[in-house]
């Protein structure tokens, strides 16, 4: 009763995940379209890439359950869609190798899991792997987190030429409190995943919006 209320739950608000991930994408596109240039060089796009990166984990353990997780894997497609196009905008202002193998490596990845979605069920051995996989995507998206942080505090541009959404880190925080509550709800040998990289998504991505409205 309480995982299909917290699953539920969890989807609902998830939508305001991917109301801030569109605004962001919408900045950077509008802002693109005014001719603007150079003007992502203080978003770190690591951060988008291990955003992508802990959504995929997640979505990844969601379809390599026996019993297929519905609110864990359609909300974090439509996340990743949306991220993907963040990346593009990005590599559309940059041009460079690095923003284009962003970019390729994450329509790649996620073209990759939409293959596995069709081959269920899948071998016990990869279940294992998407609990490993949440572990690194944990360390990996606190990198990125911090490195987003760090640039912020070393850029000396006002807030309005930051091209990072408000919007987009206080929807993730939403998500992340709401799946927490999600995984409590859950045996904690099937939980303990998402109570690992959301929470640590939590702390971080807080602290990363009370640097951005410090710049304020």
């Amino acid at each position: 009763m309480y995982f299909h209320f917290f699953g539920a739950l969890v989807s609902a608000l998830f939508l305001f995940t991917w109301y801030g991930l569109f605004h962001q994408f919408k900045i950077l596109r509008d802002r693109r379209k005014l001719g603007s240039q150079r003007f992502t060089d203080s978003l770190s796009s690591q951060q988008f890439i291990t955003s992508f990166a802990a959504f995929f984990a997640i979505f990844f353990l969601g379809l390599t359950r026996a019993e297929f997780n519905h609110y864990l894997v359609w909300t974090r497609l439509g996340a990743l869609l949306l991220l993907v196009g963040i990346l593009f905008e990005i590599h559309l202002d940059r041009r460079s190798t690095a923003s284009y193998l962003s970019v390729a490596s994450t329509a790649i990845a996620l073209a990759v899991g939409l293959v596995l979605m069709l081959l269920r069920p899948l071998p016990f051995a990869i279940g294992i792997s998407a609990d490993i996989l949440t572990v690194i995507m944990t360390f990996v998206l606190a990198c990125g987190i911090i490195h987003q942080i760090r640039l912020l505090d070393n850029t000396k541009n006002t807030n309005q030429n930051i091209p990072l959404s408000k919007r987009l880190l206080s929807s993730l925080l939403i998500k992340d409190f709401s799946t927490v509550a999600f995984g409590l709800s859950m045996p904690i040998h099937a939980g303990w995943p998402l109570l690992l990289l959301n929470g640590s998504s939590f702390l971080l991505r807080g602290y990363l919006l009370i640097r951005l409205y410090r710049l304020s």
